[in-house]
């Protein structure tokens, strides 16, 4: 009963073309990325009007959130070319997309996807100096669950980000640097986990 009705809202939205059935399908958007369904989630992206930067009732997790944390790639890159998506939002507990993601408990066989989920969401402005609400960093939340390739990839950008800005210091980073390095110094630094037809 539950699929039936996912199916009619998603289809009565994608008919109608536009957003009307309000919270039930931002639900659906939550409903589908939390049960792994990308394909009825990326259609609900192209619905007009509807929120990508709502937040679930529970933990306050946006859409991004929930595509970062299980790898997601072509969600997330879909997500982050929406006008307006907040790349930096927090849920209840202080955690970004970019810690969700950090934080995951990343399979062997996935993590070329995460890498390329952390690149995205780093290009799109999100900030690796963002703390949650127990003090955390994304690259803490990396080094707590063994994600090393990701603990690598936020070592080498944040050497980047400390190379090209010489500025006042931070909690041993330049303020406001993420933002003044320039995106081919940060690229070079990035390069060697792209996939050789994204370099």
């Amino acid at each position: 009963m539950k699929n039936m009705t996912k199916c009619f809202l998603v289809t009565l939205a994608l008919v109608a073309g536009s957003f009307h059935c309000g919270g039930a399908m931002q639900a659906t958007l939550f409903d589908d990325l939390e049960a792994g369904d990308r394909a009825t989630a990326a259609k609900l992206l192209t619905v007009d009007g509807i929120n990508v930067n709502a937040q679930s009732y529970f933990f306050g997790a946006t859409a991004l959130m929930l595509a970062s944390a299980r790898g997601y790639t072509e969600i997330v890159r879909m997500l982050l070319a929406i006008n307006g998506i907040k790349v930096n939002a927090q849920d209840r507990y202080g955690h970004t997309a970019l810690m969700d993601l950090a934080g995951a408990r990343i399979a062997p066989n996935r993590s070329s996807l995460y890498l390329m989920c952390a690149i995205a969401l780093i290009k799109a402005g999100a900030d690796i100096t963002f703390k949650d609400g127990r003090g955390k960093t994304a690259l803490d939340l990396a080094r707590e669950n063994g994600n090393t390739e990701i603990v690598q990839l936020f070592e080498r950008y944040l050497e980047a980000i400390r190379d090209c800005v010489a500025d006042e210091w931070r909690d041993g980073l330049p303020a406001g640097g993420q933002r003044d390095c320039p995106l081919e110094v940060i690229k070079e630094y990035v390069m060697p986990f792209l996939d050789p037809d994204q370099k």
